[in-house]
């Protein structure tokens, strides 16, 4: 793993985060909100983050969206709101940066809550990760590293619908956005000196692409327990079966797991199961489920076919090997750049470009990973 770039003796002494004096209010209407909207405007950057909560809906449920022009924190009560539209016009101004942590769920919600995402954008665990710290470095991690502020025990997976929330979520709910412009402007001027700032915003047009477009379903089918050593037969009922819990589920609005484990889901597709007496005789099926569902988990089961399925890459001994051999030159050529290897191509990158080609590099065949390893992709379209 390279260096961290940011340790050094100069680090500051970590000290307990906390929220000034004066500096947090609620918004719970319309006229609050649009009051804070005419002082964001004046902002030449803001911290944003949701809080939400999903334990037993497919669709999450928006608790408090919080701001911060890291001065001020605005918490936003966004069940008592019913106008989002100046809050819309704010996120997409832009003179204004917009800075996140580990954004993609955000932006899921701020998408449904919104009909739009953040932009422009700088997520600071994208940008950590280009500067040399370890990819998914968490919020708290970042900001004890650049700014030497310890944050208290995460509460994320608290109820954020509740109300009134008790004082120690409120009070984690503002520090989680109250730091951020402060890590924008350590990380900008880092990306700056190391002439990276292009290789950031290359990263947030795909996150933000990705938010538009996301295909949760082939990524949910793609990590299905066992999928990629199934039988293309089986790869086909796998596939039709998740195109049905996923419209099950947001029909009912229930997370999947609840419609149909993955488990039992492999389950149906590798033993293919023709009749309904056939799908009662499996052990890993409830009786309830296959009297509710049955006869539908049939229909899918007879519809499928492998060419409607996505491509599941099944690698043989040689594909391993060179899979192998270019994790070498990945990492080989990430200690020369102080990044972690991954950060440049992951495992399933890797795969994704020995089987399809530079064009399916994250950030495309014009990105900053396939300028970096333009030799090594000459050498592999010659190979």
């Amino acid at each position: 793993m390279p260096p961290n770039p940011e340790s050094s003796p100069h680090t500051p002494e970590p000290h307990a985060a906390r929220v000034p004096p004066g500096a947090l209010h609620w918004l719970a209407d319309g006229v609050s909100l649009a009051a804070a909207v005419e002082l964001w405007r004046r902002s030449p950057v803001l911290g944003i983050d949701t809080e939400f909560f999903r334990e037993r809906t497919y669709y999450p449920r928006l608790g408090l969206i919080q701001i911060s022009d890291g001065e001020t924190v605005w918490l936003i009560d966004a069940p008592a709101i019913d106008d989002w539209a100046p809050l819309t016009e704010i996120i997409c101004a832009a003179s204004i940066v917009k800075v996140m942590h580990a954004a993609r769920e955000d932006l899921e919600v701020l998408r449904l809550t919104l009909g739009a995402v953040p932009l422009p954008l700088f997520d600071t665990q994208v940008a950590a990760a280009l500067c040399g710290h370890p990819p998914s470095l968490s919020y708290g991690a970042l900001t004890e590293t650049l700014l030497g502020v310890h944050l208290a025990k995460d509460h994320a997976r608290s109820n954020w619908l509740h109300r009134p929330l008790p004082p120690e979520l409120i009070e984690y709910a503002a520090l989680d956005v109250l730091y951020l412009p402060a890590l924008w402007q350590h990380l900008e001027a880092r990306l700056q000196a190391l002439g990276r700032s292009t290789w950031l915003g290359e990263e947030m047009q795909t996150l933000v692409s990705e938010a538009d477009t996301i295909d949760l379903l082939n990524a949910h089918y793609r990590r299905l327990p066992g999928i990629g050593d199934a039988e293309p037969a089986a790869q086909a009922i796998a596939y039709s079966l998740c195109q049905w819990r996923d419209s099950t589920a947001r029909r009912l609005d229930l997370p999947r797991s609840f419609v149909l484990r993955d488990e039992s889901l492999m389950a149906l597709a590798t033993g293919a199961p023709h009749t309904l007496t056939e799908l009662e005789a499996m052990p890993t099926l409830h009786r309830k489920q296959v009297q509710r569902y049955g006869r539908q988990w049939l229909d899918c089961i007879a519809a499928a076919t492998p060419a409607n399925a996505p491509d599941i890459i099944r690698p043989d001994a040689d594909f391993r090997r060179r899979v192998r051999d270019w994790q070498k030159r990945i990492e080989d050529k990430a200690a020369t750049l102080n990044l972690h290897p991954t950060v440049l191509l992951s495992r399933r990158d890797i795969e994704r470009l020995l089987h399809h080609g530079p064009g399916r590099l994250p950030g495309g065949p014009d990105g900053w990973r396939a300028r970096q390893l333009a030799a090594d992709l000459a050498a592999l379209d010659q190979a």
